[in-house]
């Protein structure tokens, strides 16, 4: 027998930083469930509380957008068996430019009661149970992303769902709110807590909400694309194909009936913005440059301005030198947890709201339960590094 295996000098045990941070990880995922499991009966009272008082404070009213009163019409035509069409128009000609889900599920509310304006209740009912879901979700969101405990955990969603433009365009037939929830449902179900990259259940739940959330609002697109990204950068050739095949089957039929019925070139502007939206910016680069930076450029500034008046800043301007950092820090510490697709949701949906011709004020909603929970990362990323030097100056 050869001694080299005795005469081999010992070899040092190294440990590394995810051997360390197992039992780490470990506890507080344990920590997370036990703040999930036992805030839910409080998060669910306080959502019907906000949800109960949205509904029955909402001023039962169609046409103070313009979309909403899109959405409604169809809903009165598809409920009545006319197709996809918008019957308060000349010719009553086919709805190309927003997609059907939203409309589909308020043809529903109509069918139940036919009555117009006496079932506007019942329409915005469907709008409630999307604001519901979407503050169980915003729950879910938080414990999965911070350290906090159920009181801050309930202060996040009342914060969410108390917020002016998402409390107050929950009173109307739009499909910010439904968008919104799906958009959650998505970042929620993506999370690294959930094991995400490994069961094909996950692939099918999460491919199943990015399509129904482009067939809420084109926007879905940024969650779509997210998810693709994120399959080939995780090499999962399998669950990348079966994402791809769901969406597809989820997206075509409408993308097929935009061709269809949506090529014709309309003369008449008024009539042209019923069917399709004006050129992102990215579209207009190779034509008319400087209108394109143009675009971006106001797009952005109306963003910051938007972000200020989400944060109330506009009233309290002194706690811009406080607040701004915390919800960066916060924000940073929580992309370097998350994965690809939570990153690249934001990435491209920030992209898209920058190139829209449009004011992006209402397009920032979805991302404002991202802000505030930036912002209660950051409080407690600076707590707990504050608190020792805290304590020690106390003590001393």
């Amino acid at each position: 027998m050869s001694n080299q295996t005795f005469d081999r000098p010992p070899q040092p045990i190294s440990i590394g930083t995810k051997d360390l941070a197992a039992p780490l990880s470990t506890a507080a995922s344990i920590a997370r469930s036990v703040i999930l499991i036992s805030g839910w009966p409080l998060v669910v009272l306080l959502a019907l509380a906000l949800s109960s008082l949205a509904f029955f404070s909402a001023p039962n009213f169609i046409g103070l957008f313009h979309d909403d009163g899109i959405y409604a019409v169809v809903a009165k035509s598809l409920s009545e068996g006319n197709g996809y069409r918008i019957i308060s128009l000349p010719g009553e000609p086919y709805q190309t430019k927003y997609p059907f889900l939203y409309s589909q599920l308020l043809s529903w509310a109509w069918s139940l009661n036919p009555q117009f304006p006496d079932n506007v209740s019942l329409l915005n009912f469907v709008t409630v149970f999307f604001y519901f879901a979407s503050l169980l979700l915003a729950y879910v969101l938080y414990v999965q992303n911070t350290m906090g405990g159920k009181a801050d955990a309930l202060l996040y969603v009342f914060l969410v769902g108390a917020h002016a433009p998402i409390f107050s365009i929950t009173s109307y037939t739009l499909s910010d709110i439904p968008f919104m929830a799906a958009a959650l449902f998505c970042l929620t179900l993506s999370n690294p807590t959930n094991g995400f990259s490994i069961p094909t259940r996950s692939i099918v739940l999460l491919a199943t909400g990015a399509g129904s959330a482009f067939l809420l609002r084109s926007a879905g697109a940024a969650l779509i694309l997210a998810g693709l990204i994120y399959l080939l950068l995780a090499r999962r050739r399998k669950q990348f194909y079966l994402y791809l095949l769901i969406i597809g089957c989820l997206i075509v039929p409408w993308v097929l009936w935009q061709v269809m019925y949506g090529s014709g070139v309309i003369e008449n502007s008024l009539l042209a913005y019923y069917y399709s939206y004006e050129s992102p910016a990215f579209f207009l680069a190779g034509s008319d440059p400087g209108l394109a930076v143009q675009i971006i450029w106001a797009n952005l500034l109306y963003s910051a301005r938007t972000l200020d008046s989400l944060m109330f800043f506009r009233v309290l301007p002194e706690l811009r030198a406080m607040i701004y950092p915390l919800i960066l820090w916060g924000f940073w510490s929580i992309l370097r947890r998350q994965t690809w697709f939570f990153n690249g949701f934001i990435l491209f949906y920030m992209l898209l709201i920058l190139s829209w011709p449009w004011h992006p004020a209402r397009y920032l909603m979805p991302l404002l339960p991202i802000v505030l929970l930036s912002l209660f990362g950051g409080v407690q990323d600076a707590t707990c590094i504050i608190r020792p030097y805290a304590m020690k100056a106390w003590s001393a």
